[in-house]
């Protein structure tokens, strides 16, 4: 009997033919027999390497988004509840990851099929050419990829400098004017537009497990520590650099944020108060599973199964979060 759950996320399988995880690119995950006792201790090697290295300990890596007027989070069942204040309310099966950018919306079908909706003037939408993935970034202005051989790819606006020659990219984070790449080996780079490069100084890091990017970039090393990058001394986000034992971060256009092993969320920015709208009051959030961020907007799921918010959103978001909490209840069996 194959087996039927990754090791290293957690997730089921879905490709009966394929031994590679869709969600975390773990490339042995279904692997049921070995060829000999040297290839076996190989697998072990590389199964622990990749647990360290996962990037998120929320389990949502990938599968938890939201933006202004759109969220989504899809189970580990493969079934992903959408919302958005156009259409309303929606439940598709067979979906591994979602993903929502400025003006468009990716969701990868566990066969790596990547669906775009929304606005594409820039190209982001243009998917239909593109091999199997088995990850996807929807940016302001862009959308990257990850195939299932660790291989990037993006649509969209791009610029001079976007280039990278490794195969094993594990996750990426769009930002402004740069991409974060977070790799099979625990390094990290920043690929920035010319323009951008004085801002970036620090272009490679190792010991890295996570990324988040909004208009700075910032990093998660294996110790639960948090690093910055891309912004002023004296910028207020550069306190999230005392934070100790964080499992997971995400970024906006003005704080950056961070969860815990025991579920306490940590928030670290500024911005004018007309714009915080609770940005600045997270840490007084518990309970805390997950987070992802919009531009100007965060959220987090907690572990009953709730929706928390804060920031900048479309009036109906408040209206429909009541329903969608209810409904992500049943799907999470909470």
């Amino acid at each position: 009997m194959k087996t039927e759950k990754c090791p290293v996320c957690g997730s089921r399988r879905v490709d009966p033919e394929s031994v590679c995880c869709g969600v975390c690119g773990f490339a042995l995950a279904f692997a049921d027999r070995f060829a000999d006792r040297k290839s076996l201790d190989d697998y072990r090697v590389r199964l622990a390497a990749a647990r360290e290295t996962y990037p998120t300990g929320d389990g949502f890596f990938g599968r938890f988004a939201i933006s202004a007027d759109a969220v989504g989070v899809v189970g580990k069942s493969g079934r992903l509840l959408f919302w958005d204040s156009v259409c309303g309310f929606n439940e598709t099966d067979g979906i591994s990851g979602i993903s929502i950018g400025g003006e468009h919306i990716l969701a990868l079908g566990a066969d790596g099929r990547v669906m775009a909706f929304g606005r594409g003037v820039y190209g982001q939408c243009r998917t239909s050419k593109l091999p199997s993935m088995r990850y996807a970034a929807a940016g302001d202005r862009c959308s990257v990829f990850i195939d299932k051989k660790g291989k990037p790819r993006v649509t969209g606006l791009t610029f001079p400098g976007l280039k990278t020659d490794r195969s094993d990219v594990r996750k990426a984070a769009p930002g402004d004017g740069f991409i974060l790449m977070l790799y099979g080996d625990g390094t990290a780079e920043t690929l920035t537009s010319t323009d951008c490069r004085a801002v970036f100084g620090k272009r490679r890091l190792d010991g890295i497990v996570d990324i988040a990017a909004g208009d700075c970039a910032v990093f998660l090393d294996r110790n639960g520590k948090v690093i910055i990058d891309g912004v002023r001394d004296g910028d207020t986000r550069l306190k999230s650099r005392e934070w100790n034992g964080i499992r997971s971060i995400a970024a906006d256009s003005g704080f950056v944020y961070g969860v815990d092993g025991q579920g306490r969320m940590y928030g670290a920015g500024k911005c004018p108060s007309g714009f915080d709208r609770g940005r600045s009051d997270v840490s007084e959030w518990t309970g805390v599973e997950a987070i992802t961020c919009g531009r100007s907007c965060v959220a987090a799921l907690t572990k009953d199964g709730g929706v928390r918010y804060a920031g900048i959103f479309s009036p109906h978001f408040a209206e429909a979060l009541p329903e969608f909490s209810e409904r992500l209840r049943r799907i999470m069996g909470k």
